[in-house]
């Protein structure tokens, strides 16, 4: 109040000034449970892959974490062992991290490498920031929990020789691991040249691993392209997995047949033609060779 024009200081002067409170984010309870597990000194954790069905597990150590539990906390995870589908693809020296993130909480590998059964004589596939391999973690416990549909980046690996050789030299490869959507996944390696190849003869390879309830079926198929000799040239090979696993039976050749005819000169005609492919000599020829008229046939085998 006021006298005079003097100010009364007796009296106390209020100034209303709004203010705005923002709660702090907090983490997952999928994450946090994780996140509590681990603690400061860390500790071992172990997944089920269920997303390909059985045979397939996942486990590693996390590492120490002591910040409060927010929205962009991130658990390192190292010393990872994989297996899917009873070692289709297997792991050295992965690491990776789990997080939240807008697709909830995710376990993503992204560096060491996904590898074949040795037997198998492909190349493993270096992991990355760029070429990982996540899952979501549907459900979580103290120890790991599980881990839902599998989701990756282009995962390549190029210049690759194939178990059974190539029909040329002068064509590169490349191989992609791949997998499939779906309520149960299926394991897909891919191997076909970089590029298309023009008329030079190549080869397709392509390998899958799926569960079939009760075990890990596996199968491959090879397919030649621009082979002169007529038809469709196919083979399909038995494929195993786990620590003995194989291309049909660790053969370092396969046969392919057609029961098609090719005439490369005016009067001959090749029949029965088995064509072999070897990682040790290339492409071979066998066929039956027939000369002259239907009535009076010359034949002769061929090799080449």
């Amino acid at each position: 109040m006021s006298f005079g024009g003097s100010t009364d200081y007796s009296q106390p002067v209020t100034n209303t000034v709004p203010v705005t409170f923002t709660a702090g984010g907090s983490c997952s309870s999928t994450f946090q449970t994780l996140w509590s597990a681990v603690g400061s000194s860390g500790t071992s954790l172990a997944f089920t892959p269920t997303s390909f069905g059985g045979a397939s597990t996942l486990s590693g150590t996390a590492a120490g974490v002591t910040s409060p539990c927010s929205p962009d906390s991130v658990i390192p995870f190292t010393n990872i062992q994989l297996s899917i589908l009873n070692g289709a693809v297997g792991s050295t020296s992965l690491s990776g991290y789990i997080a939240d993130t807008t697709l909830g909480t995710e376990l993503c590998l992204t560096g060491g490498t996904l590898s074949m059964p040795s037997g198998w004589k492909l190349p493993g596939i270096s992991l990355s920031s760029t070429a990982s391999l996540c899952f979501p973690v549907s459900a979580s416990t103290a120890s790991g929990g599980t881990l839902g549909t599998a989701t990756s980046s282009m995962l390549t690996v190029s210049n690759v020789t194939l178990p059974f050789g190539t029909p040329s030299t002068t064509v590169p490869y490349v191989l992609s691991l791949s997998f499939t959507p779906g309520s149960t996944q299926t394991v897909a390696i891919h191997a076909a040249p970089v590029t298309p190849p023009g008329s030079a003869p190549s080869a397709v390879m392509d390998v899958t691993a799926h569960w079939t309830g009760t075990t890990v079926a596996a199968s491959g198929q090879l397919d030649l392209v621009n082979i002169p000799y007529g038809g469709n040239w196919t083979a399909s090979f038995t494929v195993s997995t786990g620590g003995s696993g194989s291309l049909a039976g660790g053969a370092s050749s396969i046969t392919l047949t057609n029961s098609g005819t090719y005439a490369p000169l005016p009067g001959f005609m090749l029949s029965n033609i088995t064509l072999t492919l070897s990682s040790a000599s290339g492409l071979a020829l066998a066929a039956t060779g027939t000369f002259g008229n239907a009535s009076q046939p010359i034949t002769l085998p061929v090799t080449g």
